[in-house]
């Protein structure tokens, strides 16, 4: 998977998708800031590396957003929130994924099958949040008198790139072996770009790819080895039961309070280690605890995962908001606060599948679409509460109460969903009113950045 991101990329395809983006979010409202989220996400699902995508995507796209009036504490934030989800977007994930199939015993056809919808899911949100932030800001799309491509000329001119994307996905849902799909796909990179002009790879760019790839496959080696000391010493000095111990009598048996001092400790650790290193250790440890609450295996590791991934953007030590920074000439921890708020959905989505595991496709095909209802509306709760915006500016009240609909969603009860529900129809309804009486209530301050 590592070499077939690393093709791709060589052929053309990390600029498809930056074009694909552009078609696709710029002539709405906050363009540049959409463009960088779709880009980041599309780039996202082949490196599965935050900070390869921030250097890759946000070389191009943190400029353009500074330049159309984003702050550079904002448009770093974009990038590496956006970039952030490289780590939990399925079809490639993040190094931790990998280390999952290890320390977890799940195959990794399973695991990113199960992410796809949460990963959505916080995207919706990522995207809802600068949706929300440009209409506040009253930032405008890029210039109208700019020609945009439309996203129907992108596909039509560059539709070969679709078909090593089609393939991967098709083997990847047909449950055959990974390493067979990663060298499948990365042939029929290899074949279609000797059919695009300008992107034909010969013995020098397959060398160059080789040698990008040697480099990236050391990451996850170094972690694997690791992992394995990690997990052995763990084992062999009995610290694994002891802390579960120590969880259950520090939490009083509340699963809700076990989960977040499992959060709580993967951040910390992740603001110390890398992504992989802080999956391993804490899986090792706090993942028996969060089975002995009859969490399934493969929840209590993808809570684990998502919350090691976030700390790519968790100041102090945030690897991908340092790297967006240094694009965007920003203040890293600045850039890192920001992201965290951005990347809000990361934080309550892990709790939904772990009370709802229907959300990893756990569960019948009502609950499951039940549950990706539920937690839409979850993240679109909090996001809009978050920022202070919903169809007009939201006042303090009416924000708390929607950030407490966001909250209350995660609790698997019928009463809960209901009750959530009725707060976000009760401040829509409200807000709907207002507008009634005031047709333009959308702020018309110029555009400015943070």
């Amino acid at each position: 998977f590592v070499l077939f991101g690393q093709v791709f990329n060589a052929a053309g395809g990390g600029n498809f998708f930056f074009r694909l983006a552009a078609s696709i979010a710029g002539r709405m409202r906050g363009g540049p800031a959409k463009i960088c989220v779709i880009a980041s996400a599309l780039y996202g699902t082949l490196s599965g590396s935050p900070v390869s995508d921030v250097v890759t995507t946000g070389s191009i796209t943190i400029p353009l957003m500074k330049r159309l009036g984003y702050g550079e504490t904002f448009s770093g934030a974009v990038a590496a929130s956006a970039c952030s989800g490289a780590s939990i977007l399925p079809p490639i994930m993040g190094t931790a994924a990998f280390l999952m199939v290890d320390v977890a015993g799940i195959p990794y056809i399973e695991i990113a099958i199960a992410a796809t919808l949460p990963a959505i899911i916080y995207y919706f949100g990522l995207m809802m949040q600068v949706h929300y932030r440009a209409v506040l800001k009253g930032m405008r799309p890029i210039s109208e008198d700019t020609d945009h491509e439309s996203a129907w000329t992108v596909l039509k001119e560059n539709w070969l790139y679709i078909i090593p994307i089609a393939l991967l996905v098709t083997l990847i849902i047909q449950r055959v072996n990974p390493t067979v799909v990663g060298l499948l796909a990365t042939a029929s990179v290899i074949v279609i770009s000797w059919l695009i002009p300008g992107h034909r790879m010969g013995i020098k760019e397959l060398y160059e790819v080789i040698r990008k790839t040697g480099l990236g496959i050391l990451t996850v080696a170094n972690a694997s080895a690791a992992a394995g000391m990690v997990i052995g010493g763990i084992m062999l000095t009995g610290l694994g039961g002891k802390f579960t111990s120590l969880v259950f009598a520090a939490t009083g048996g509340q699963s809700g309070l076990c989960l977040s001092m499992v959060a709580i400790v993967c951040i910390i650790l992740g603001m110390g280690m890398p992504v992989p290193a802080a999956y391993v250790l804490t899986a090792t440890l706090a993942a028996p605890a969060l089975l002995e609450f009859k969490f399934s295996l493969m929840s209590a590791h993808l809570f684990i995962v998502y919350f090691s991934a976030i700390s790519a953007i968790t100041p102090p030590v945030a690897v991908a908001a340092y790297a967006a920074a240094g694009i965007s000439e920003g203040d890293p921890n600045a850039t890192g606060v920001q992201a965290v708020r951005l990347a809000v959905a990361a934080y309550i989505v892990p709790f939904v599948f772990m009370y709802r595991p229907a959300l990893i496709l756990d569960g019948s095909l009502p609950e499951i679409l039940w549950t990706a209802v539920v937690a839409t509306a979850a993240v679109y709760s909090f996001a809009s509460g978050l920022e202070g915006y919903l169809h007009g500016r939201l006042r303090f009240p009416l924000r708390l109460a929607l950030m407490a609909a966001g909250v209350v969603f995660v609790w698997p009860d019928t009463w809960a969903d209901l009750t959530g529900f009725a707060i976000l129809g009760a401040v829509t309804a409200h807000q709907y009113a207002i507008r009634k009486n005031n047709p333009d209530p959308v702020c018309l301050a110029q555009p400015q950045g943070e």
